[in-house]
């Protein structure tokens, strides 16, 4: 046991490293759409949106915010994983390789019979529990700090700039 909790510690630290930097790659697509629809704006040269081009705008969303969305669903599988290996250590459960390859490809892992040491000091397997816990980087990120959320507030907020815009460039004299 003790030599397999630090690898997957180390995989749930590399997942939130790597889902981090990710995460700000992620922006850019949205910027991306947010320039497109500014350029579109009626206020530059009164250029109208063609349904294609809404169809085009709306699938280029749609496909970040699905990926970025599997990206954080990925993360959690991982994390959970890591949680049930956790519990099942601290209770003295040891599953065997084959039932662990099992859940780590969405099967699930029958309880193992293990014979718990009382006399074991298992503390560390809950520091290392309240480790897991509070990774907050990355795909870990609570959803307020999340990559997603800024992301597709980004060209949101672009859309209700310019509309706001349009009704007060129309409304004037």
């Amino acid at each position: 046991v003790a030599e397999r909790v630090p690898n997957q510690v180390l995989d749930l630290e590399i997942i939130g490293d790597t889902t981090r930097v990710v995460g700000n790659l992620l922006r850019w697509p949205f910027m991306l759409l947010l320039l497109m629809i500014l350029s579109r704006n009626t206020l530059h040269e009164s250029w109208t949106l063609t349904p294609t081009l809404l169809y085009t705008y709306g699938a280029l969303f749609a496909l970040a915010l699905i990926s970025a969305i599997g990206l954080r669903t990925q993360a959690a599988r991982a994390r959970n994983h890591v949680r049930t290996n956790l519990r099942n250590w601290r209770c003295g459960i040891e599953p065997d390789p084959s039932e662990m390859a099992m859940q780590a490809h969405g099967g699930t892992v029958p309880a193992g019979s293990g014979d718990a040491d009382a006399t074991t000091d298992c503390s560390w397997i809950d520091r290392v529990a309240d480790h897991v816990e509070a990774m907050d980087k990355g795909a870990f990120a609570p959803w307020y700090r999340h990559p997603i959320i800024q992301s597709v507030l980004l060209p949101a907020s672009g859309l209700v700039l310019i509309t706001v815009t349009e009704l007060i460039a129309r409304s004037g004299p």
